[in-house]
């Protein structure tokens, strides 16, 4: 049987970077069940063109963490595009920063309820909080129908204890400014971001991987049962012996590796929803008309929530006067590739960022199983009944889908990376 100090389950860069802050300080293994590392971080390419799992974009607040991650590989520092396409034009994100974009009576419906906008709700849920701090306008034509259509469920039905904590407070001069002047679309957080200079997004988990010492990393090698209280971990090669346990892969899917299962455990894993997205992959002769990295769709009557342009982020995504797009749809039950594309031509023609079908030579149809932890009303009492049977157990969850949680690519490294080393100044 296989020993180790920590068995770290996942190859994505959460677990990547937690295997190589460790190098050889400890006994470490690292399994990915599929033949590369990176998980939802890797790129794919296909007949020239790249793709990342729809949009993936570095943002860094960590110094030392980006000094580092600039050792390893080139790292282009880009300025934010974002837009929002509403009412048949484009204005800059976010959209209640910009409202003076708006036809006059959108905008003034904007303005007015965001100034009488109701204080003393509950916010028992989403609505209730997004209502508070916005308004009913900017609630109404962009907050409800966007969030709709990214969760796949109303805001009603979703945790306003999650929603105060991750929807901050608006600068109440700044959006009134807004809505009377254009102002210039870099504003708020997130200006910039960090993306590989070349390779896509899967170069930088590519870098890690190289990286580790030999013997570490496991690929086509996937958790199939985990016996928490003797510490086996079970593999198509065979047992593991390991003292301490880095799960992040998504956290419900313990529902299916624990041995035995506890019936209040199952209950909690069970009550954890995710949204699952399908997405197209495009790759296009020619180059869109618009000029921005990523752009929101709230609107209902269009089939996808958001656009992102790839090359225009980095030109080598795609071959020679080409681009490579990615379009996040709405549907829950997909068709087809091609007939995904032919709901969605209509809509980005009027985008201005596919001239015809000819254009197209690559359209794939792609899945996230539980792309998105749904904060619904069961999200925070059962994450708060797991974790701590989990860590009595050494079993210690990090990560966006370890934690079952929304957070960025560089909290979840640093959050990795941070854990690790917590669990060697303790001795394991």
């Amino acid at each position: 049987m296989d020993r180790c100090d920590l068995l770290i389950v996942g190859g994505g860069l959460s677990g990547l970077s937690a295997a190589w802050t460790l190098g050889n300080r400890l006994r470490t293994l690292l399994l990915e069940a599929a033949p590369i590392v990176g998980g939802l971080s890797a790129t794919q390419h296909v007949e020239g063109y790249l793709f990342d799992w729809t949009g993936h974009w570095l943002h860094l607040r960590d110094q030392e963490l980006q000094a580092h991650l600039e050792g390893l590989l080139p790292l282009a520092r880009v300025t934010r595009k974002a837009a929002v396409f509403f009412a048949g034009s484009y204005l800059p994100y976010p959209f209640q920063s910009h409202t003076a974009y708006l036809p006059q009576k959108e905008r003034d419906y904007c303005l007015d309820t965001f100034k009488t906008r109701p204080r003393d709700l509950p916010n028992s849920n989403y609505e209730e909080v997004l209502l508070s701090k916005f308004g009913e306008g900017i609630y109404e034509l962009f907050l409800k129908p966007y969030n709709t259509k990214l969760w796949g469920l109303s805001p009603k039905e979703m945790s306003g204890e999650y929603a105060v904590k991750y929807i901050p407070d608006p600068d109440e001069a700044a959006l009134l400014h807004g809505g009377t002047h254009r102002i210039p679309s870099r504003i708020g957080y997130n200006q910039t971001f960090l993306y590989p200079s070349k390779g896509g997004m899967g170069a930088l988990a590519q870098a890690l991987a190289a990286e580790l010492p030999p013997g570490v990393l496991r690929v086509q090698t996937p958790l199939t049962a985990l016996h928490w209280s003797q510490h086996i971990a079970h593999t198509p090669t065979g047992p593991i012996q390991y003292g301490n346990l880095l799960f992040t892969a998504p956290l419900p899917s313990l529902g299916t590796l624990l041995e035995p299962l506890p019936p209040e455990i199952a209950t909690a894993l069970s009550q954890l929803r995710g949204r699952r997205l399908h997405f197209l992959d495009l790759g296009l002769r020619g180059t869109p008309d618009q000029d921005f990295h990523w752009c929101y769709v709230p609107e209902p009557h269009y089939p996808f929530y958001r656009v992102g342009i790839f090359s225009t982020v980095l030109p080598s995504m795609a071959p020679p006067n080409c681009s490579s797009l990615y379009v996040e749809l709405t549907t829950s039950t997909p068709k087809s590739a091609r007939e995904e594309l032919a709901l969605c031509l209509p809509g980005l023609r009027k985008m201005g960022l596919i001239p015809s079908l000819e254009s197209v030579q690559v359209c794939r149809l792609r899945t996230i199983e539980g792309a998105y932890a749904i904060p619904d009303h069961a999200y925070l009492p059962a994450r708060n009944f797991l974790f701590p049977f989990l860590r009595a157990h050494d079993i210690h969850c990090v990560g966006r889908f370890g934690r079952w949680s929304y957070s960025s690519m560089g909290e979840d490294m640093r959050a990795a990376m941070e854990r690790v080393r917590a669990m060697q100044y303790h001795g394991l």
